[in-house]
């Protein structure tokens, strides 16, 4: 596919800095390969050039959109953990083990075994993972689920320091075995960088209105030569997880950054990027609109957007799904308790449905799932970046949900009138909403 006049601007500009506002759907992965595409071609050498992003998948996409160049396997693709632990392990004298999920597991096996009235079950903890990657009510979860006191005594075991009522946690048990958590690989690789004055020349960063205040000092750091960085303040949807979009926004404020916006969504049919515009104008102030426009539709087709009042009737519609045609729709929730009661109620009438978690997965796992042919439940979290025909958002548009507003009848929860927006933009011909 042809680049289009923005796209185009954004693989040809011989700005330093750049800062690209892509709007969903907008062709962001494509514009970013492409530009890498045009250095390499250049001439630049791929061991200079560092692209880093939010998942492995991500980088996998990447790294299969360039195959095709030489020396595409010299640059560095991937999420910020993997390049921070590649600098530390090559360059430094610091030992050390990660603290991943593999290792958090283990750790919560042996301590849930052979630590004698240990306050938590190892079934409660898996429990607990299995709700972590897509909602920032995981431990509200478990307080309904088990009770207050367990919810209360994992979060302790699992995120803070011991003390006289839990004197032993994760944190000490690691440490105690030379373990460091990924927060304190990028602080220490970040004081590493900032010490020994290592610089990199051509530095790209996917999905930069999610980073937080760590991952933003380990980029400053680097001090980059050539510097690029992609996202879209609409879908800055990780919050919870300590993500900001206030340093996208600096970077768009500032004069040695020069930005480029992405508007045309090559995705939704019309009636869906309207009615997708008309819920996050409700959120734009008057310093964004200068950079932040509305999408617009470069589809051939309209599109449909319908509604639906009760799951009697979200039901109805999904039995009324062709069998070979239930691959080419997404069912979306909120929140986990969600995905549980509509798997049940699918299974009930032997309707195939299939959920997942899209931090879990490759490239090729994603794939294999996407290509099935079952309806796919999931929270909008694990959907975004994924786009599927029909599209059904099987939660209250927050506008409408009383709880979003303070006292004085103001909407205080931007971030979920966002999510909404990621919600409604995975829909390419059919978006289904309750009303």
């Amino acid at each position: 596919m042809k680049l289009d006049e923005m796209q185009n601007a954004v693989v040809m500009s011989n700005a330093q800095n750049i800062v690209v506002i892509a709007g969903a759907g907008s062709g962001k992965t494509r514009v970013l390969t492409e530009r890498i595409r045009r250095l390499l071609q250049e001439g630049v050498d791929p061991n200079s050039i560092v692209a880093i992003t939010f998942t492995k998948m991500a980088a996998e996409e990447m790294l299969d959109r360039l195959s095709d160049i030489e020396g595409y396997q010299k640059m560095f693709v991937g999420t910020i953990h993997a390049f921070a632990n590649k600098i530390l392990s090559s360059k430094s004298n610091f030992q050390y083990n990660i603290l991943d999920d593999e290792a958090e597991m283990y750790i919560m096996k042996d301590l849930c075994s052979n630590v004698k009235d240990f306050p938590v079950s190892f079934d409660l903890y898996c429990d607990y993972k299995s709700q972590h990657y897509d909602s920032g009510n995981v431990y509200e979860y478990i307080t309904k689920k088990y009770s207050f006191a367990k919810s209360k005594a994992l979060r302790h075991i699992l995120e803070y320091e011991p003390n006289s009522e839990f004197p032993i946690t994760v944190k000490s048990y690691a440490k105690s075995r030379n373990y460091i958590t990924f927060d304190e690989l990028i602080e220490i690789c970040s004081n590493y960088l900032s010490d020994n004055n290592i610089f990199i020349d051509y530095l790209f960063v996917d999905e930069f209105q999610d980073v937080g205040s760590l991952e933003y000092n380990f980029i400053k750091n680097l001090y980059a030569e050539h510097c690029f960085v992609v996202g879209d303040d609409y879908q800055a949807i990780y919050g919870f997880k300590g993500a900001t979009d206030i340093y996208f926004k600096k970077l768009l404020k500032s004069d040695v950054w020069q930005p480029y916006l992405l508007t045309n969504n090559y995705r939704c049919g019309s009636k869906i990027i309207s009615a997708a515009n008309k819920i996050i104008s409700n959120i734009i102030n008057e310093d964004d609109g200068e950079v932040l426009k509305p999408a617009n539709c470069m589809s051939n087709n309209r599109g449909k957007v319908n509604f639906f009042k009760t799951n009697e009737e979200l039901l109805r519609i999904v039995k009324s799904i062709k069998k070979d045609d239930y691959k080419n729709w997404f069912i979306l929730c909120r929140a986990n308790k969600e995905i549980e009661k509509l798997t049940t109620m699918l299974n009930e009438y032997s309707i195939p449905n299939v959920t997942f978690k899209k931090f879990n997965l490759d490239k090729s796992a994603l794939e294999d799932l996407m290509n099935s042919n079952t309806i796919k439940i999931l929270t909008v979290h694990s959907a975004k970046g994924l786009e599927n025909k029909n599209v059904i958002v099987a939660y209250k548009n927050p506008l409408y949900q009383r709880w979003n507003y303070d006292d004085n009848g103001n909407f205080k929860k931007p971030e979920e009138i966002k999510l909404y927006y990621v919600a409604m933009t995975r829909a390419i011909d059919n978006l289904l909403l309750l009303y």
